[in-house]
């Protein structure tokens, strides 16, 4: 007998936990290499060797190694008009606070800019709502939210098709 679907062009897509477990291995690898100075590099091959994303609930999978490196490389190329948009709306919404968020929550923000700015192929609500399940594994509700707000409102300006207050899962 034979098989009654429509060959698939290309290759298969990752399953989204490795897609989620790559965005996890990209927040925790930007820490490291600005709060840390580890070099690109090592950091990289370091997610990619450890293979499972084990240290939080939820998160058992090995990440998507294109990914992973399109969202650090990504993220190191675009610095400056990330830094630049992320000042930009955390003084907004934090009151013209010249702080900004800590350096994990600062980690996990620039990666879901990143990704808004850059991969216009994947939903806004399918990258925030991953960036936002990271964020919860190390913050409690009011970080998340806050999160949730700043990528929220980025997505919206980028993408007109956003829907406002993107639902959080």
């Amino acid at each position: 007998m034979t098989d009654p679907r429509p060959p698939r062009l290309g290759p298969e897509p990752p399953p989204p936990a490795t897609l989620t477990a790559a965005r996890l291995a990209a927040v925790q690898g930007l820490y490291e290499i600005t709060y840390n100075r580890r070099p690109m590099r090592a950091v990289v091959e370091e997610a990619l060797a450890h293979k499972e994303q084990t240290e939080s609930p939820g998160f058992g999978h090995a990440p998507d190694p294109s990914l992973l490196k399109r969202i650090l490389f990504g993220v190191e190329e675009r610095s400056v008009e990330l830094e630049i948009l992320l000042k930009s709306v955390t003084r907004r919404r934090v009151g013209g606070s010249a702080t900004g968020p800590e350096p994990l929550l600062r980690a996990g923000l620039l990666c879901g800019l990143y990704e808004l700015m850059a991969h216009e192929d994947i939903d806004a609500p399918i990258i925030i709502n991953d960036y936002l399940a990271v964020l919860r594994a190390f913050y409690g509700a009011s970080e998340v939210g806050f999160a949730n707000g700043i990528l929220d409102s980025v997505a919206r300006a980028l993408r007109p098709s956003v829907k406002a207050e993107t639902p959080v899962s």
